[in-house]
């Protein structure tokens, strides 16, 4: 059983996860290219509306994350303004076992981690966790996220979005991508999220992408990939690299 021994992954995500990624990866003795098809940034555009937003954060009950760059960026624009975070009454809750972490690694404490593998799920668990009615609701998020956990959490509570980053597309690997997938010569193709999906559909506009041999990190980036025409072959139980990767793992043995 040979694994993951010499096959040739291809991964896309933003340079800030590629590493992390590659070394997974590189562990099981797998070959991997990093073609970043996103870059993501700070909100300079918005920065004053951050401002006021982080200078109100006492009148929030809950600050929640959806991703380890909402946390990242959260905390960019906290020091960066220079806001005291110690004393605060709003909770935290995080989506997911990574974003949970990185909540943690900044010193900020969870008190509600979900496990959901989408934002509706996720939304409907947060509902249960909540005590009343009318709660205030912060969602750091970038300017491509999705309004359905907004949605789920507005029909009974206050939810607002504060988008702290910016997803960009980068077309920089373009050229070398089209001609490494059009000629198949590789063995999987990584999508961490919507919007790589949604780069790597507007630059290399292939003619049946039902047989691009791809992997979903999550529901909520299958969905995307389906909706595109590509049908994965493995979507992670749990949208977490260390998970993914022992199942990409299994799945080639």
């Amino acid at each position: 059983m040979r694994g993951l021994k010499g096959k040739l992954i291809i991964n896309t995500s933003a340079q800030s996860k590629a590493e992390k990624l590659k070394i997974l990866l590189t562990k099981k003795e797998a070959e991997v290219i990093n073609f970043p098809l996103i870059s993501i940034q700070a909100n300079i555009d918005n920065s004053q509306t951050i401002k006021q937003t982080l200078n109100s954060l006492s009148t929030y009950t809950w600050l929640v994350f959806t991703s380890t760059n909402g946390v990242k960026y959260f905390d960019y624009w906290v020091k960066h303004f220079q806001i005291d975070t110690k004393n605060l009454p709003c909770k935290y809750a995080a989506i997911g076992t990574s974003t949970g972490m990185a909540l943690m690694e900044l010193g900020y404490s969870a008190k509600f981690i979900s496990n959901s593998k989408d934002s509706v799920e996720y939304g409907e668990e947060l509902l249960t966790a909540f005590v009343g009615d009318n709660q205030k609701i912060l969602v750091p998020a970038g300017n491509l996220a999705s309004t359905s956990l907004q949605n789920v959490l507005n029909k009974e509570q206050h939810c607002e979005y504060l988008i702290v980053y910016n997803t960009i597309n980068n077309s920089e690997f373009e050229a070398e991508l089209s001609t490494i997938v059009q000629s198949n010569k590789y063995d999987l193709i990584l999508f961490l999220s919507p919007s790589a999906v949604n780069s790597f559909v507007i630059q290399n506009r292939l003619t049946n992408l039902a047989e691009v041999k791809a992997v979903a990190i999550g529901k909520t980036t299958e969905k995307a990939m389906v909706e595109k025409g590509i049908n994965p072959v493995l979507t992670a139980s749990t949208p977490n690299a260390n998970i993914m990767v022992t199942e990409i793992d299994e799945y080639f043995k």
